[in-house]
């Protein structure tokens, strides 16, 4: 049942629909030790990679030949190439002042799918950042990701039956709205994604244009979105898990939206 966002349900299916990778690319986690990280990137795929932390840009060594795109992800880069020789250093900022190095190689074979950069001494299991907890002056969506509820926003739990607060189903995985925030500026939404499928899933939120006119006539500008866990990946349903070791079948997508900012 298509009952909250409809807009936002047919653009997702029709982002999605035949979508096919074109070989079995590589996901993997890379510790930030100082020096710069290797990511394989091609002009025939986009490339994530995704940070222990929100980031406050970036500087290419060489920009002609790149594309990458920052929003509406507030920790994570998509990288694609038009030169398919194309070899360069990219400094990245994270907004605590850590700067992240990547050197970006095109590969004419497969690139990488998903690099999650961590932090010297943690692991790739996903948990609430650090510098969330610590911070005293957060945005919605880091309020929402810690299960607060800011100053002047009303918060709501929407109960009931999963099959009546379905958004949209994305391969094993269905998508349901749980939570809102509602401000005078923003909205925010929680949404419960759950993998009902025999096999790992990654819910594929990178590829819906957020900016599309349909989407903002419905819910306002998406302003910021976000998923735990970070890389998108849905482990198997409980009873085709293999052990207790595999990913959770559920995650939480955080979806915030201007209020004041519609197409017209």
């Amino acid at each position: 049942m298509l009952r909250y966002f409809p807009v936002l349900a047919a653009l997702i299916l029709s982002s999605v629909a035949g979508a096919a990778e074109p070989c079995d690319r590589v996901q993997r986690s890379a510790t930030w030790s100082g020096a710069p990280l290797d990511i394989a990137v091609s002009p025939e795929a986009y490339t994530e990679v995704v940070f222990p932390e929100p980031l406050a840009g970036i500087l290419p060594e060489r920009e002609d030949g790149l594309r990458y795109f920052e929003n509406p992800f507030p920790d994570r880069l998509f990288f694609t190439v038009d030169d398919p020789e194309y070899h360069a250093i990219a400094i990245v900022q994270g907004k605590t002042g850590q700067s992240y190095h990547l050197r970006l190689d095109a590969r004419s074979g497969c690139p990488d799918s998903t690099v999650k950069v961590l932090a010297r001494g943690t692991s790739a299991v996903s948990a609430v950042p650090d510098e969330l907890q610590r911070s005293t002056r957060r945005k919605l969506i880091e309020y929402m990701i810690l299960g607060e509820t800011p100053q002047g926003y009303a918060r709501k739990q929407i109960t009931g039956d999963l099959s009546d607060r379905e958004i949209i189903r994305q391969g094993s995985v269905g998508i349901y709205l749980t939570e809102t925030y509602r401000g005078v500026n923003y909205t925010g939404y929680v949404l419960l994604a759950v993998n009902e499928g025999r096999t790992p899933y990654r819910v594929a939120l990178e590829s819906i244009d957020f900016a599309a006119r349909g989407l903002t006539d419905a819910v306002g500008l998406v302003r910021e979105i976000t998923m735990q866990p970070y890389d998108f990946r849905l482990g198997p349903a409980p009873e085709y898990a293999a052990d207790a070791t595999d990913p959770s079948h559920q995650g939480l997508i955080y979806l915030v939206t201007d209020n004041h900012r519609r197409d017209r």
